[in-house]
């Protein structure tokens, strides 16, 4: 890693969404499953992890300041097809972060199974609280947060809790 991506991972530390420690890993292997992130894109969807993506691009202070620093690493003199393909990338890793982070939230089993189990049930709830509780009170975070839960599978979507995010939102824009 260069110098200045080390730079931007120490003025990010308070990032949620960062690779989980070792100890994460083998806290999650004696439980009996391992999830990678490639597992949580599976389980999630693409379309939900990209937009979670965006939407903390969007909502999150560090993880706008991340991706600025990022932005600022990259030469002024390149050309704007080597810039793009760069931010593609960086892109890609921020993903990779969220990936990683959704193992918290993660089907056991590795998908979510018709009929959930109680344990995933919470575990969407939990996501859907914690994304609630930390970006709810910003403009327009609560129907974009009805919108990205809609982009989970359908077993998997908490229905009453994204109506209650719309009508949030239409009070609160009333």
């Amino acid at each position: 890693a260069s110098a200045a991506q080390g730079s931007t991972l120490q003025n990010v530390e308070a990032l949620v969404w960062r690779q989980p420690a070792a100890s994460d890993e083998a806290a999650k292997t004696s439980q009996g499953w391992l999830c990678t992130p490639q597992g949580s894109r599976r389980a999630f969807g693409p379309r939900f992890v990209n937009y979670l993506a965006r939407f903390l691009l969007a909502y999150d202070t560090p993880s706008r300041r991340m991706w600025r620093a990022r932005a600022a690493e990259i030469p002024l003199s390149w050309s704007e097809e080597r810039v793009e393909a760069a931010r593609t990338a960086q892109f890609g890793e921020f993903t990779g972060a969220i990936e990683s982070g959704l193992c918290a939230f993660a089907p056991v089993r590795g998908n979510w199974g018709i009929p959930m189990t109680a344990v995933d049930t919470a575990s969407v709830r939990r996501l859907l609280s914690l994304l609630r509780s930390r970006y709810g009170k910003r403009n327009d975070a609560l129907r974009q947060l009805a919108l990205l839960f809609t982009l989970l599978p359908p077993e998997a979507q908490p229905t009453s809790s994204i109506e209650q995010l719309g009508a949030s939102a239409e009070q609160r824009a009333a």
